[in-house]
């Protein structure tokens, strides 16, 4: 009886052993370091593939930041397809190749989700406090506009308008995401270094 009930015991710990051991077999790891070469590929695409020809450079600029920064958060590690012309391809990355500007909160990198227009403002998120109510009215004469659609982080629509009316790329996102500092990549990665 006593090897029955060991038995038993045995394979319920067994059991109860494999969901945790397939979860941390197959966890993702954060991107602290990518290799430089596949997270400029993987940032230019994803870049590319949320822009139009007619968008300024400076939109794009800001675009590339959202994604450099989803990217060393660890939030988009799978590289997009890019499906993009291949004339706005090489325009977005030269774009993305001539700035290593990523948003941070306390120093270190966070996700920053986007969406193409807001109902004219974005609203404060409970899974990411750091994104709050921002206003977005130029977003209500925008032709993609959803009254149901529920916007966190950044409209990409406001960041075109925006970018269009002068301000920098940094200027348009920090609208969005005033709690968050716009630094230079390699700086963050020595902040992380050092935590």
């Amino acid at each position: 009886m006593k090897d029955k009930i060991l038995m038993i015991l045995l394979f319920f710990l067994f059991m109860a052993a494999v969901p945790v051991g397939f979860a941390v077999g197959n966890a993702k790891k954060p991107l602290s370091s990518p290799s430089e070469k596949n997270s400029s590929e993987s940032v230019a695409a994803s870049t590319a593939a949320l822009c139009r020809e007619d968008d300024s450079d400076e939109f794009i600029r800001a675009v590339a930041v959202i994604e450099r920064t989803n990217l060393l958060s660890g939030a988009n590690a799978e590289a997009a397809e890019n499906n993009s012309d291949e004339e706005l391809y090489k325009r977005v990355e030269r774009i993305c190749n001539e700035s290593e500007t990523v948003l941070t909160l306390d120093g270190k990198a966070v996700y920053i989700p986007c969406f193409n227009c807001s109902d004219g403002y974005t609203e404060a998120s409970r899974d990411h406090p750091y994104l709050c109510a921002v206003a977005s009215p130029w977003d209500a004469y925008c032709a993609d506009r959803d009254s149901e659609q529920r916007c966190e982080g950044v409209s990409l629509n406001g960041v075109r308008v925006l970018t269009q009316s002068g301000l920098s790329a940094e200027e348009a996102l920090l609208w969005y995401l005033p709690g968050l500092q716009a630094q230079n990549e390699s700086r963050q990665n020595k902040n992380d270094a050092s935590s």
